[in-house]
């Protein structure tokens, strides 16, 4: 695992990944206006905007997702194909992380989905775990979640940086902004950014010992018929953080036959209907309600250091 650091210097803030999910591209728009919001003690954030050519179409993307376009792959392969835009422009943003000395990243996402404020880890590290915990300590809102598999690769923008993770808000439509969702970021952001200021001036924040996250197991995909057309509807049962059990409904395809959960263990539904899954026929993933210890980052900084002499 990659040591945590006993002071944070450049952290960045990303909206725009996806360019029509408004609130986190707007945020950038604002925060680049106005750089003193990001400014702290010992440190200024950047702002940084994601996916420029997706954002002036006001589109998800124009070629390939962005947000999957960060394995290592895909950022050292050099080819003299037609050039897949958001390959190119994820190679001009690893370089603009290396060249700022960017140590932490928070990527800025909103979803059709009603999950409130979410927290999606794609590593292990106490650092981010902890940050998480203070958040959902502070705000009853939000909910952390894993996608963090371990050994396997991510292709996600927060593979560039071992610290730091992507915020998730909804519901709201794409292309659209909305006042309180907007705020609600805004005020997760200067938490934070404060967080890490308290951190870098060597100050610790009380945390409980325990947290929950909802670790991802599955996705599940949407019914389809012979001609590979969707073929049934979520059932309204069904929604985000809410447990569904062997036997519960899953879907009413649209004969109006139910289709039943068939797995043995209790999960909870994240993302339930996220307008730009339908593309791929996802539904929704499914996530184990893990109650996580916290590792006190600053003990756990001490240990390393101390085990280097």
């Amino acid at each position: 695992m990659t040591q945590t650091p006993e002071k944070i210097k450049q952290p960045a803030i990303f909206g725009g990944i996806h360019g029509n999910e408004l609130t986190g591209l707007y945020l950038i728009k604002k925060f680049l206006k106005q750089p003193h919001l990001l400014e702290r003690n010992t440190f200024t954030a950047s702002p940084i905007l994601g996916n420029l050519k997706a954002i002036e179409a006001c589109t998800r993307f124009i070629d390939k997702d962005l947000n999957r376009c960060f394995d290592i792959e895909s950022l050292e392969t050099v080819s003299d194909e037609t050039i897949i835009y958001e390959k190119q422009r994820a190679k001009e943003i690893k370089e603009i992380i290396t060249s700022n000395n960017v140590d932490c990243i928070f990527d800025l996402h909103s979803t059709t989905a009603d999950v409130g404020l979410s927290i999606i880890l794609v590593n292990d590290h106490p650092f981010n775990l902890s940050l998480a915990s203070y958040l959902s300590q502070i705000n009853p809102e939000v909910r952390i979640c894993s996608f963090f598999e371990k050994d396997q690769p991510t292709s996600f923008l927060n593979s560039l940086s071992p610290l730091g993770f992507a915020i998730e808000v909804g519901p709201i439509a794409q292309g659209v902004l909305d006042f309180s969702l907007f705020q609600k970021t805004e005020n997760l952001i200067n938490e934070i950014l404060n967080y890490l200021d308290r951190w870098n001036s060597g100050i610790t924040t009380s945390q409980s010992e325990f947290v929950t996250v909802y670790q991802k197991l599955m996705t599940v995909n949407f019914p389809l018929n012979s001609f590979n057309e969707l073929n049934a509807f979520i059932h309204p049962e069904i929604q985000n953080f809410v447990a569904i059990n062997p036997g519960d409904p899953l879907f009413i395809s649209f004969d109006g036959e139910v289709i039943n959960y068939t797995e043995t263990q209790e999960l909870y539904p994240y993302l339930v209907n996220e307008a730009a899954y339908y593309a791929y026929n996802l539904a929704f993933h499914l996530m184990k309600k893990n109650r996580s210890a916290i590792t006190d980052p600053v003990g756990w900084v001490k240990e390393h250091n101390d085990g280097k002499r």
